[in-house]
């Protein structure tokens, strides 16, 4: 029997983590919507400069991120529309 292995994961300000998994492979995936502004990985930095976004956790995840967004009242209507839809065609983890 093995030794058991201690992880640690470190969640950015903008919601993105490397998992490990226990094949020895890692993937980078955001976890949550995290902090909108993070000038290192935040959803409305990766929008605006229209990186490759990050892949969602899993569909339910980019969901829920979808669904506080729509209740986030320190948007402006129109970047809130436009978050939500490059939110919408951003890839996830099955």
């Amino acid at each position: 029997m093995g030794r058991p292995y201690t992880y640690v994961t470190l969640i950015s300000p903008g919601g993105v983590l490397t998992r490990a998994f226990a094949d020895g492979t890692h993937a980078l995936m955001r976890t949550c919507a995290g902090y909108l502004h993070s000038q290192d990985d935040g959803l409305l930095v990766e929008m605006a400069e229209r990186r490759e976004p990050v892949p969602w956790e899993s569909a339910a995840v980019r969901d829920e991120a979808i669904r506080s967004i729509r209740a986030r009242m320190d948007l402006e209507d129109g970047e809130r529309a436009d978050l939500i839809a490059w939110i919408e065609g951003t890839p996830y983890y099955e």
